[in-house]
């Protein structure tokens, strides 16, 4: 079936699972209108509060002593720093298949060297660029051979700037160097050890440890750089260390692992060897909630940002996940976006994100 007979077209307020992306039947993915979420449109979006009109309880006010001695001066609260500002500073893609050119683009990583790498998902292919958007290669073809894709989505950056590739139709990770030769590939359709039901997130830790997220599998997987078998953590549910259709992951200079759990509207924290730390968000447009989280980055101050797909904007967090600021809606303008799904934080600062339904790349900085 060809993919660009689904339509492109949806509203801010359409049900995510109106039309989906990927349908799993047999480990292969195919082109259906079921519910399952890899390019999906945003979900209605939840939120509480307190009642705006409740009053509180009147208090009697106390008798004060006959000699009351004077308080001293409260210690003034700091006033914390201004939260930074991102501004837009560049763009560029535009639906097609030509070099420079995108069709659904997902996963972004950044080289030592600051070369850009995208998983341009639909035309399954990677392609290449400088911190400016200058187009320099590209490598894939649709297939199921080394160096083919099917439906690539997420890209990470190893030790001399090698690559791993979340091929994920192909249910596997395949690894090559800076320039796009192949170097070998792991995995297979299955549940077991080194198994994968649709690889989403892909990331590297300072010591050549490769995390994938297998998301079907709704579990977190540890390899060598080789593609050997470390761990596992994770089942399907809402407590802490479970998820529901876990999409995005990134690792911080100190090792810790943050997953971005997409159906439970929530990021979760581990160490490198899966023990859950934290967690922050709920379903939400607040500041702090989440419509869909899917991709995150960690920057080198250990700052957390988020690309919070079904409310067009990133948000960006403390390494503890306390609010810091967010930027983004709905639109085709410059700073605007049509579900944001991957992000990368330059050694400059400056946050690159796949606009993937606008089909180009937005560069940012605060």
């Amino acid at each position: 079936m060809d993919a660009r007979n689904l339509s492109d077209e949806v509203t801010q307020d359409e049900p995510i699972n109106r039309r989906a992306f990927l349908h799993l039947a047999g480990g292969a993915l195919t082109l259906a209108s079921v519910t399952s979420g890899l390019l999906l449109q945003g979900c209605g979006s939840g939120g509480g509060g307190e009642d705006p009109t409740a009053t509180p309880s009147p208090t009697t006010s106390p008798t004060p002593p006959e000699s009351p001695t004077p308080s001293p001066s409260p210690t003034p609260t700091p006033t914390p720093p201004s939260s930074p500002t991102f501004r837009f500073v560049s763009r560029w893609g535009t639906l097609g298949s030509g070099n420079g050119d995108f069709y659904r683009p997902v996963g972004i990583a950044i080289n030592s060297a600051n070369g850009l790498y995208v998983a341009d998902s639909w035309n399954h292919r990677i392609q290449t660029f400088d911190t400016v958007g200058t187009y320099i290669s590209q490598w894939g073809t649709l297939g199921s051979d080394s160096g083919q894709f099917t439906y690539p989505v997420a890209i990470a950056v190893g030790s001399g700037n090698s690559l791993y590739v979340a091929d994920t139709s192909n249910n596997r990770i395949q690894k090559f160097l800076s320039d796009g030769t192949f170097v070998g590939t792991w995995g297979t359709f299955g549940t077991g050890n080194g198994q994968f039901h649709i690889p989403f997130g892909v990331a590297v830790d300072g010591s050549d440890n490769v995390y994938v997220v297998d998301n079907q599998n709704n579990r977190i997987q540890k390899f060598t750089s080789a593609g050997t078998y470390v761990s596992q953590w994770g089942t399907v549910g809402t407590g802490e260390g479970q998820f529901s259709y876990p999409y995005g992951i990134a690792i911080d200079g100190g090792g810790n692992v943050y997953v971005a759990d997409v159906y439970n509207n929530r990021i979760q924290k581990f160490t490198s060897t899966g023990t859950y730390i934290s967690q922050w968000g709920t379903v939400g447009r607040g500041d702090g909630q989440f419509n869909n989280p899917y991709g995150i980055a960690v920057d080198g101050g250990g700052n957390v940002f988020v690309t919070d797909a079904g409310n067009n904007r990133v948000q960006m967090f403390t390494n503890t996940g306390a609010y810091i600021t967010q930027w983004g809606s709905q639109g085709i303008e410059n700073g605007e976006f049509h579900y944001p799904f991957g992000i990368v934080v330059d050694s400059g600062g400056s946050v690159y994100v796949t606009d993937s339904f606008n089909h180009r790349i937005q560069k940012f900085h605060a």
